[in-house]
Parts: C-alpha cells; sequence; structure tokens
C-alpha cells in the first residue's frame, strides 16, 4: 500500500470522526515542558499527548508522540516538543490502519456489504446531465450575444427589451443547473478502470471541494476510498437516478426523456449530437467518498 498520497478531494469531517473511533477520542492541546537538574547523565523517554489546533491547517493531533530528553551533569535543561499533521497525513494514518485491520474492499465490490469501506481505482467525469447542460449554456450565451437587441414599446417615454427564445432557454438552462450543483453536494460518475461495465456515482460535499473544479478531476484515472451506500448488480434490479436531487425527481421517466430529447438532434444544426444519461444503470455502487486521491 503506498502511503504517500496527494488527495485532490477529501472530507476531513470523515477523517476526524473515524480517527477519533479509532484512537478512543483526542486529547486536547498540550505542549510538553520538563526541568531537569540531575548529578549523573541520564536519558528520559516521555510520551506526551497533543491535541487538536486547527483542522483546516497544520494540527496538532491528539495521539501519542515520543519526547527524548538528556540530562548532563549540574545543568537545567528545557524543551518543549509538538507533532503537527496536515489533514493528508492524518487521512495516510487513517487509511493505513483500515488496511491494517483488512477493514478495506479491495476487489469483488458488487458482491460487497453496504456500509463497507472500498478502494477503487476509477475513471472519473462529470454528472453527464451537468457536462451537456453547461456545454450547451456557453453555446447559447454566444448565440444570445449575437442578437440584436429587440424593444416594444410600453409608452412615449420607455421601452421593454424583449426576452428572445434563446433567452428564455437559457433561463431555463440556469434553473436546471442551479438544482444540480447547488444543493450542497455534486455527483460524479466513475468507471471501474478493470471493468468498464461496473460504474460508480460519488457524491461529494462541496464544501470540502475548496478550489478544486469539475476539470480537475473529469477524465482522470483516480483511487477512491468511500463508504458503500447501495449496490445494484444487474441492470433489471434498478439504477441511480441522477436527477434524485431535483424537482425533476417526481416527473415519470417518459416525460423526462421527452424533455431532453432535443439535445439528441443537435447534429442537425452542425453541432456534436449529445446524448443525456438521467440514470445509471446496473451494475453500479452507490458511494460516499471519503478522498479522491492519485
Amino acid at each position: 500500500m503506498d502511503k504517500y498520497t496527494l488527495p485532490i478531494y477529501l472530507n476531513q469531517k470523515y477523517v476526524f470522526d473515524l480517527l477519533a473511533i479509532i484512537e478512543d477520542g483526542f486529547s486536547q492541546v498540550e505542549t510538553i515542558k520538563t526541568g531537569q537538574s540531575e548529578i549523573n547523565s541520564d536519558k528520559d523517554n516521555l510520551k506526551g499527548e497533543i491535541g487538536i489546533s486547527n483542522v483546516f491547517a497544520f494540527l496538532k493531533f491528539g495521539l501519542s508522540a515520543d519526547t527524548s530528553l538528556e540530562n548532563t551533569n549540574n545543568s537545567n535543561h528545557e524543551t518543549s516538543k509538538e507533532k503537527i499533521h496536515t489533514p493528508n497525513s492524518l487521512f495516510s494514518k487513517m487509511r493505513t490502519f483500515l488496511h491494517s485491520e483488512n477493514m478495506i474492499v479491495k476487489e469483488d465490490f458488487l458482491n460487497a456489504e453496504t456500509g463497507k469501506f472500498i478502494e477503487i481505482q476509477l475513471s472519473l467525469r462529470k454528472n453527464p446531465i451537468i457536462d451537456v447542460l453547461e456545454g450547451f449554456h456557453s453555446l447559447m450565451k454566444i448565440a444570445i450575444s449575437f442578437e440584436e437587441k429587440k424593444t416594444t414599446p410600453v409608452n412615449k417615454n420607455h421601452g421593454k427589451i424583449e426576452e428572445s427564445p434563446n433567452q428564455k432557454i437559457l433561463n431555463q438552462i440556469d434553473s436546471l443547473l442551479n438544482q444540480l450543483k447547488d444543493e450542497g453536494s455534486l455527483d460524479l460518475v466513475g468507471v471501474y478502470t478493470s471493468d468498464e461495465n461496473l460504474q460508480v456515482v460519488l457524491t461529494l460535499d462541496k464544501g470540502f471541494m475548496g478550489e478544486l473544479s469539475l476539470a480537475d478531476i473529469a477524465d482522470g484515472h483516480f483511487s477512491v476510498l468511500g463508504k458503500i451506500t447501495r449496490i445494484i448488480k444487474t441492470k433489471d434490479e434498478g439504477d441511480v437516478n441522477l436527477l434524485r436531487k431535483t424537482s425533476l425527481s417526481k416527473l415519470n421517466q417518459d416525460m423526462i426523456d421527452q424533455m431532453f430529447s432535443g439535445f439528441a438532434q443537435l447534429e442537425e444544426f452542425g453541432l456534436q449530437n449529445q446524448l443525456i444519461e438521467t440514470k445509471i444503470e446496473g451494475p453500479v455502487i452507490q458511494l460516499i467518498p471519503i478522498a479522491i486521491f492519485t
């Protein structure tokens, strides 16, 4: 197991919660200081507890740390040492523990149980609905920028700018994108690098994405550590609805297919054909990711 990981997404809350369980809680912040005056030279080994300081920067973490003091003849010696961790180093410690206890499923994922930790290699891409809508959104903005602004008279002194059909479509796309992206979480879709038939839907907490953009993740191969929330082994067993967090989840599939059917005919207008996936059929695993790393 490679412990020198580089996370591009890390849910620190889950890492701290799991480490608190592993270590039976964290100690408070404590600085170790000793004063010694001895006639004979000797060495004292001390154990110290170090606590949490700042969860988003460097951390004084509540795990045991060895501090060694050496006393010499007729000398007074005082030392103060603290062990500092970063979120990544804490994640590495947590991951090492889970691997050492054989708590992580690393193969035969479809036969794992919900609630189990898994570590899987995935090729990641954006939620396909977001990907298509964002592309079409950009094209619509370009088209609107070339339109002539028309006004309709309201009275003698004022005119009202008439909203074009393209602008109406753009507003509708904006509304749907906001629902898909502004609910505090975001879906990614991954394909298992060893079996293209197996897909994984990851729900990321946007609060831990930081400055990370979807472009940094999309189309790359990464390791993902997370917890299984649902396993769908075959197409007949169901699917993961990518619209489940929006108001469109209340509509039946026929109506949804009709709404998005226009995107499949864009080739007539010189644009690349776009097929929107609103659901991911089995075999698929639904996963809460703790970290996406390389």
